[in-house]
């Protein structure tokens, strides 16, 4: 970043060469965005001054390959993850709009950049008819090429970009009678990951890396619970290291899944093989197309998607890091079935299925609608927000940075007029014996 906070007063400087000329000074304000014009101007009067001479040209091909490169690929783990995956295909899109041969001072003008955040939105088959968030993920990844373009002295100045900026915070949590019908619609294998997911409070790639040398059961004082290392143990996004008491319904899975295991404390404790451990990354084993049997929660496929603009579900598998696509239906149990009939005539009627098809299939015969993963851990910290626990104390549960984070439960807290035995009621009425961590 070639912008830097100095000073009591918070006052931005910039810094930021070109053709191997620095130059350094004071914005004179403490706002970003501020800062930010400051510094496109110092830019854009040093090219007009020809101090830096005729900037070289950059086609959008060649900034955003650069961009993948230097910004995208050294924090990825590999080119399935997500936020890997995510990127490549925003790059693409980009691309695909403007052109790869076009040249990068073309596109940083007000009018282009309109002319791409209209197009974001509309329905197909005029455009891709992106959500109002999605189209400004979209924007805010076209700006941060851009702006690594004057750094690496190809572009002088990046036009002020105008975001939708929807409020995009989402707290969906499970009711006691969607609870009931989710765990009775799970098979064996995912309803141990489901119930410690919502009662632990985790991201899934958290609750799939963590070994039985994290679960304690009974200790000395009395108390069970689970240990989450943060980022020099489980890879957590903002995860910081915490313990989180477990509930009785997790406790009595969790001796139930040890007593059945090979008594290893450092096997994971949602796999059924111990020497595979933290390495498994599908079920094609993730090295070589090795395959390897697995629980369901180490498969990851990217199975479903919902095209919101055409209501539509599109069913994919992904074997040996190609993905197919099966298909479009206009229900999401059609999509399921196809797709759990795609993976078991690759994998045989032996092998287990991957999380995402179990998961799939679970809200199919649920009928659960708009539930995400990433919801039973909104489940966790709003029942324990509407049992009128601390903030402070759902923030250390849930690893949060700052309490900001755990402020989207504020509005779920009981008034001060909520006497014990109605927050006694509220807890009673979970489903299982007594969700709040004793």
């Amino acid at each position: 970043m070639s912008l830097k906070r100095r000073g009591v007063g918070g006052i931005f400087w910039y810094r930021f060469k070109y053709a191997g000329q620095e130059f350094r000074g004071t914005t004179g304000t403490p706002d970003l965005n501020t800062a930010r014009k400051v510094e496109n101007k110092v830019r854009a009067d040093l090219h007009g001054q020809d101090k830096l001479g005729d900037l070289p040209p950059m086609t959008l091909g060649e900034a955003v390959k650069e961009y993948f490169m230097v910004q995208v690929k050294p924090t990825s783990v590999n080119n399935l993850q997500r936020s890997t995956v995510w990127a490549k295909g925003c790059l693409a899109g980009i691309v695909e709009f403007f052109g790869k041969d076009t040249l990068i001072s073309t596109i940083a003008t007000g009018p282009e950049i309109t002319r791409f955040k209209n197009w974001l939105v509309k329905p197909d088959p005029d455009g891709p008819g992106n959500a109002p968030n999605t189209a400004d993920r979209k924007l805010g990844m076209l700006r941060a090429v851009l702006r690594k373009a004057i750094e690496w002295g190809n572009l002088a100045t990046v036009p002020e970009f105008k975001l939708y900026n929807m409020d995009d915070s989402r707290v969906r949590w499970l009711t006691a009678d969607e609870e009931a019908k989710l765990l009775a619609a799970c098979n064996p294998e995912l309803l141990d990951v489901v119930i410690f997911l919502t009662d632990a409070g985790c991201r899934l790639s958290t609750a799939l890396q963590v070994q039985w040398i994290h679960i304690h059961l009974k200790d000395e004082s009395g108390k069970s619970f689970v240990q989450f290392q943060g980022e020099k143990g489980h890879k957590e996004k903002g995860s910081k290291p915490r313990s989180v008491p477990l509930t009785p319904r997790n406790e009595a899975m969790l001796r139930r899944r040890w007593e059945a295991s090979a008594k290893d404390r450092r096997a994971v404790v949602f796999a059924y093989d111990a020497e595979t451990k933290l390495t498994i990354k599908s079920r094609a084993g993730g090295r070589g197309g090795v395959r390897k049997r697995c629980r369901p929660a180490l498969g990851k496929f990217y199975g479903l998607y919902h095209v919101k603009a055409r209501d539509e579900w599109n069913a994919n598998i992904k074997i040996e890091n190609t993905l197919k696509h099966l298909g479009v239906f206009k229900t999401m149990e059609a999509a399921a079935a196809v797709r759990q009939a795609a993976e078991l005539e690759y994998w045989g009627p032996d092998t287990e299925m991957g999380f995402e098809t179990a998961w799939d299939i679970a809200l199919a015969i649920s009928k659960i609608p708009d539930l995400h993963v990433h919801d039973l851990r909104h489940t966790f910290a709003s029942r324990l927000a509407m049992a009128g626990i601390n903030l402070r104390q759902i923030q250390e549960w849930l690893g949060h940075a700052s309490i900001e984070q755990t402020e989207i439960y504020a509005h779920l807290m009981p008034s001060d007029s909520v006497d014990a035995a109605g927050i006694a009621a509220l807890v009673n009425a979970s489903p299982g014996p007594h969700l709040i961590p004793k």
